[in-house]
């Protein structure tokens, strides 16, 4: 942002004041944060530029006239009606305590700025100009120290390194191929980037409750806190309609420059069954069989192995009932929240070994590589997705202990996770559900 810009002043009820406090979360330096609210003000009002830092008024009845509640970065959303216009306040960085109000801020600016200021603050939406801004900011510095500076922060974009890029790519893959299987709606909502470390949920904006209320008594499995144990601290989010109930876990234990690829754990609850998915990246066309993909080739061999004979119809899979998968996935520009999967190929754990033992997967200079050039058949986005929700792929019986074994060692390799307990009914001839997706 540049040393000139101006400020914006959006002056907004005590009644809003206090809603604003109760949508707070987490905090920083003594100033909880509100991702996003929209607000109303009148058209008579000034419009801010794009992106402009605010400082949010409210009237105040006790003392001062009126009183900041916080920073925030306000945007145009255009018209609301005949009479108003619509902003959208996001990032916004409540104060706590009383650091800045007329008295406050009077105290550290010149005659004219005052007046400017407290003009502005009457009119409930107003811009002010650049002589008029640089004092009132150096004055929010001196008063509130590190807020601006976050603010600030907020507003500049985000630069995200590759590896971060990668695994969030993969986690969003593994989400969207869920809620492609439980016929859901898998446009995700607005998403931002989280700290470079933390899974691809944690970037969601969207009601934070239900991602915290982790042994709920609705959970379609039970102690999820427990299934990931104190590896990492899980991000979950729950999708669903009339219908069908999702809840997706999200979860790394690794920093970003020793994460070593993605598993996804899918649950189907009415049939008990379970697919792991394990994601690895195409360079160009073909993907390396080194020894770390091995090591990992044996422990889903030890993970097939878990699976129960079927007892009833319910539990009947086609051909060899492997619960294992790997997706040869190609990265591509990344978009969180359009409803695209990653262009890539899905190969059954068995196939894989017949590939590794027939020579197939046998390179020019005799190493192992597996991609388009040697693997002649394999199941596509759609063909996996539609096996998976109707529950013709993978193995029954596992246990919940076994569900909990899987996930710690899936982020005791390196590797991060993705979850997913499903509660819908799977049926191979269903229509699309048509029910709207809610995040919770």
């Amino acid at each position: 942002m540049s040393a000139h810009e101006r400020l914006f002043i959006l002056t907004v009820e005590p009644t809003q004041a206090e809603q604003l406090k109760l949508m707070a979360v987490g905090g920083f330096s003594g100033a909880a944060v509100v991702d996003r609210f929209d607000t109303q003000v009148r058209r008579a009002t000034d419009s801010p530029g794009q992106g402009r830092i605010t400082l949010v008024v409210t009237p105040d009845e006790d003392g001062p006239a009126w009183r900041v509640v916080g920073l925030a970065i306000t945007e145009s959303a255009g018209r609301g009606s005949t009479f108003h216009r619509r902003l959208q306040v996001r990032v916004l960085r409540l104060l706590d305590g009383d650091r800045l109000n007329e008295i406050t801020l009077h105290r550290e600016l010149d005659q004219a700025t005052r007046i400017a200021l407290t003009e502005a603050v009457t009119r409930q939406a107003a811009e002010l100009t650049e002589a008029r801004s640089d004092p009132i900011r150096e004055a929010v510095r001196r008063l509130a120290p590190g807020v601006l500076e976050a603010v600030l922060a907020d507003l500049s974009p985000p630069r995200l390194d590759s590896a971060s890029v990668d695994r969030w790519q993969q986690e969003a893959d593994a989400v969207r191929l869920v809620l492609r299987a439980a016929v859901l709606d898998a446009e995700l909502p607005e998403w931002q980037p989280p700290d470079r470390d933390a899974p691809f949920l944690a970037g969601l904006i969207g009601d934070p409750h239900e991602a915290t209320l982790i042994d709920h008594d609705i959970r379609i499995l039970p102690g999820w806190q427990e299934l990931v144990g104190g590896a990492a601290r899980p991000e979950i989010r729950v999708f669903g309609n009339e219908h069908r109930r999702v809840e997706i876990l999200n979860a790394n234990a690794t920093t970003a420059e020793a994460h070593l690829g993605v598993d996804l754990v899918y649950h189907l609850a009415p049939v008990n069954g379970f697919v792991l998915v394990q994601y690895k990246k195409l360079v160009g066309d073909t993907t390396a069989v080194d020894d770390r993909f091995r090591r990992q080739l044996a422990r889903m061999r030890r993970i097939d192995a878990l699976g129960a004979s079927p007892q009833k119809s319910a539990d009947y899979r086609p051909g060899s009932r492997t619960s294992c998968f790997v997706k040869l996935a190609r990265s591509q520009e990344f978009d969180p929240t359009a409803d695209q999967m990653m262009q890539g190929m899905y190969l059954p754990l068995d196939f894989v070994d017949l590939l590794l033992a027939d020579g197939s997967a046998t390179g020019a200079r005799g190493g192992a590589n597996l991609g388009y050039g040697n693997v002649d058949r394999h199941l596509t986005n759609t063909q996996f997705t539609q096996l998976l929700g109707a529950g013709w792929i993978g193995t029954t019986g596992v246990t919940l202990q076994q569900l909990r074994d899987i996930a710690r060692q899936t982020l005791d390799d390196g590797r991060s996770l993705v979850l997913a307990a499903d509660s819908g009914e799977p049926h191979p001839g269903r229509r699309r559900l048509t029910g709207r997706r809610r995040n919770l």
